[in-house]
């Protein structure tokens, strides 16, 4: 008979039992698809309950799958946000010129511009957003902005509004007047600390937000790369409910979008990927992209027509050998150049220039990814797999073309090299955040 010390003793084996019940439980209440759920993440956070709990690894289950207050607990150890503020900086960037445009600002003469971010993690996104707002000329009561996530000790630490020095990372062009010292961290000040409103909630929930007013901006970023389809077409079905006519959407670099299109077009403003409603832009014959995913282009005929929004990772272009520096500045201007003119919608004179950086220097990771793009848009597959393949091969570390690839696989029935591809991306995702 177990002493009462090995009863409660904690291991990976006294869960293992019962491991894929939990899997389960956690992938239906959080849409968290299986490659996300981490088995020994998840025995940690269930040896940590236990523990604080007292009780054997039999019963924690059991009273987890009974009791609302211990999932939450449970959940607070499983999701672990990672972010900061102005994350990407250009989704915050664009967001300003758009909130500043004129015909914008008319309506909200007559009301307040809306805003959600979603999920919320621990705030620093929707204080972003309150700075720029700010920042921009806006009072506090021209605006509304709801936080949401799912975590209640994510939303504790957002409304504390303290912020260690880590939670400023890259160039954040408003932090000064906005916050004040707090012993060796940052305390938001009570302007910009008031200007969000933060709410506990599921964005799976088919019910998320089912009696709020549309609103007129939404950040979900960097969230529909964990969930599973299903979930990823309750979230689509979200923000079509949610967001207004006119309004612009936010998402992750690496976010897929196959659930969004073709309701949905890329905006045009490098790695904001921010999106309008096509009917909408439609209307205001804007020139845009239907989109499969931020960082893939639509295959649609028009895409030359339209403009091929593209994005060149600043700094040096990655080559897997050394090249003198002049041979290397011809080919960053080259490249340059083609992204610009993709997104004009001049899509042979950027494949022009490609094909010209590329006689230059073969082993330009970056042309080849943008070349990549270019076949991809016009569903000139096969060309569009080999350049993807090369820019992967010479970037392995690459999220943009595996996305980009998993794309191209899924649309040939590839299940399983897609399945695989999204896995890889999906690590190297959790990879960067871990940094």
């Amino acid at each position: 008979m177990k002493s009462e010390a090995e009863r409660l003793k904690p291991g990976a084996a006294g869960f293992a039992a019962r491991l894929p019940e939990v899997v389960e439980l956690l992938r239906r209440h959080t849409g968290l698809m299986a490659e996300a759920l981490n088995s020994s993440a998840v025995t940690g956070a269930l040896e940590r309950r236990q523990l604080a709990l007292h009780v054997d690894p039999e019963e924690y289950v059991d009273r987890l799958k009974n009791s609302v207050r211990e999932w939450d607990a449970f959940v607070d150890e499983i999701v672990v946000p990672e972010t900061w503020f102005f994350r990407d900086v250009e989704p915050f960037k664009h967001f300003r010129r758009w909130a500043l445009d004129g015909e914008n600002r008319k309506q909200w003469t007559r009301r307040r511009l809306r805003i959600l971010s979603a999920p919320c993690a621990t705030g620093e996104e929707p204080y972003s957003i309150a700075m720029v707002l700010l920042d921009a000329g806006y009072s506090a009561r021209d605006f509304h902005i709801d936080a949401v996530d799912i975590s209640h000790a994510a939303l504790k630490k957002a409304r504390a509004g303290i912020f260690r020095p880590r939670a400023f990372r890259g160039e954040a062009p408003v932090r000064k007047g906005f916050f004040e010292p707090h012993g060796g961290d940052f305390a938001l000040s009570p302007n910009v600390l008031s200007a969000v409103h933060f709410h506990y909630g599921n964005i799976v929930d088919p019910k998320f937000l089912a009696a709020q007013d549309p609103y007129d901006a939404i950040f979900c970023r960097n969230a529909l790369i964990y969930f599973d389809a299903p979930a990823r077409k309750v979230v689509a079905a979200m923000i079509d409910r949610l967001l207004t006519e006119t309004g612009v959407l936010y998402l992750g670099h690496a976010d897929p979008t196959q659930h969004l299109s073709p309701r949905f077009a890329p905006l045009a403003h490098a790695r904001s990927f921010a999106y309008g409603r096509a009917s909408a832009l439609a209307k205001a014959a804007a020139p845009v992209v239907p989109a499969a995913r931020p960082h893939s282009q639509s295959r649609a005929r028009t895409a030359a027509k339209s403009g091929l929004r593209t994005a060149v990772a600043p700094g040096p272009v990655a080559t897997a050998a050394p090249a003198t520096s002049r041979k290397a500045e011809a080919v960053r201007e080259l490249v340059s150049e083609s992204a610009a003119l993709a997104d004009a919608g001049k899509l042979k004179e950027a494949e022009a220039r490609l094909q010209e950086a590329l006689k230059r220097d073969p082993a330009s990771a970056e042309a080849w990814r943008l070349l990549g793009m270019i076949f991809h848009s016009r569903g000139e597959e096969a060309p569009a797999e080999a350049a993807l393949t090369k820019s992967l091969y010479l970037q392995p570390e690459c999220v943009e073309s595996m996305t980009h690839l998993a794309l191209i696989y899924e649309s040939q029935g590839r299940r399983r090299d897609a399945a695989a591809m999204r896995s890889r991306a999906l690590r190297m995702e959790q990879k960067r955040r871990a940094v």
